[in-house]
């Protein structure tokens, strides 16, 4: 009888614990890991995922030029139409067909992609001859060229382009295997009407060692003088001892105001068994042609875009609008990766600060639009 009775107590204790109330935990709050705090024309607001039906959505996509774009967008959840405003944050990838998700999202600072367009660029081709003589040979001659925008060469005829049609001070430098140097130096011009800029002068050697130099067409010029200090109206009369040289040069002013120089080196040598101040000289001509070529508008690899939506589903974008004086910044601050999202892919999280001006689909202002938080990016696999 007490076996029964301790049996029925058991019972009743047991279905005692069966209908206890289990206290379930109440949740933890704290602050969602996916945020942005936006400024839009002086309306400031918070974007939380998971708060106010909100979410984050995090995708890839590959453009039709194979271009990756990563993108991060705040979004009310499973909305089709009629939705809540959005922010979408778009990193475009720095090269053409690959992925590179880890040297497209890297910490530091971002431009904007921007509607730029083609643009037609005249250039000028230009082919240089250049001319040395030598009264006595001395080959090799090497020649050196400076086309007055940086570049040189060393061929003896190049070809060379210009990328404006300002005028150019050229210079070719022609050098003997015995070292003796001539130089030739005349500004080229782009317009057919422009007059011949250029100075020569030849060396008469008379006897004893002595020459004289004479200025050709010296009526072209205004002014000028030789290396030696005196003026180009006069002849130059010099004398060089047996193994000696000297490098004369003139330099010239012509009427239009242009300024241009010539070199010979003058040197004592022997002809026929008697002495003979030899020179040697440089010049060159040019043919330029103009050539007007397409650019293609730049592809603009790894810049961002900013994207708002408003409560109509009217879209705005800082890609519409040229961002020039608006003060544009925009800052990827740090990169960490994080969990896989819905569709099964890694993203990365990333902390990120701008400002943009963003425009309408036709190109117009809409309004300065500032921000700072923590958004996510998919990437490939």
């Amino acid at each position: 009888m007490k076996i029964l009775q301790y049996l029925a107590i058991f019972s009743i204790l047991l279905l005692a614990a069966q209908c206890r109330k289990i206290e379930i935990p109440e949740p933890v709050e704290g602050s969602p890991v996916f945020f942005l705090n936006t400024d839009l024309a002086g309306l400031e607001r918070k974007w939380s995922a998971g708060e106010d039906g909100y979410y984050l959505h995090t995708s890839f996509e590959q453009d039709s030029s194979g271009l990756f774009v990563y993108s991060g967008s705040m979004e009310e959840l499973g909305c089709s139409a009629g939705c809540l405003p959005a922010v979408k944050i778009s990193f475009r990838g720095v090269k053409k067909g690959e992925a590179l998700p880890d040297s497209t999202l890297k910490v530091g600072a971002y431009t904007f992609f921007q509607p730029l367009q083609g643009q037609m660029e005249i250039r000028h081709s230009v082919h240089f001859s250049g001319e040395s003589t030598f009264l006595v040979p001395d080959e090799p001659y090497a020649y050196e060229w400076d086309f007055g925008d940086g570049e040189t060469s060393s061929l003896q005829s190049p070809s060379h382009e210009y990328y404006d049609d300002s005028s150019r001070l050229v210079r070719l430098t022609v050098t003997s295997a015995s070292g003796y140097t001539a130089i030739s130096e005349k500004r080229i011009e782009f317009d057919s009407t422009a007059q011949d800029c250029s100075i020569d002068f030849y060396i008469i050697s008379t006897q004893g060692g002595v020459a004289q130099a004479v200025l050709e067409f010296p009526g072209q010029f205004m002014g000028g003088y030789w290396n030696t200090g005196d003026s180009i109206a006069s002849d130059i009369i010099f004398a060089l001892s047996p193994g000696g040289s000297f490098l004369l040069c003139a330099t010239g002013t012509t009427f239009n105001g242009c300024n241009t120089t010539s070199c010979q080196t003058a040197y004592y040598t022997f002809i026929q068994g008697a002495p003979y101040i030899a020179s040697c000289s440089a010049g060159f001509s040019y043919q330029a042609q103009k050539d007007t070529l397409f650019l293609p508008p730049p592809e603009q690899l790894g810049t961002v875009v900013v994207e708002y939506t408003d409560a109509n589903g009217v879209q705005y974008s800082s890609a519409w609008g040229l961002q020039d004086g608006f003060n544009p910044e925009f800052e990827l601050l740090s990169v960490e990766p994080f969990e896989k999202n819905e569709d099964g892919l890694p993203t990365r999280k990333l902390e990120v600060a701008f400002r943009c001006q963003l425009f309408s689909e036709n190109g117009q202002p809409f309004g300065q639009f500032s921000g700072s938080g923590v958004i996510a990016v998919a990437i490939p696999e």
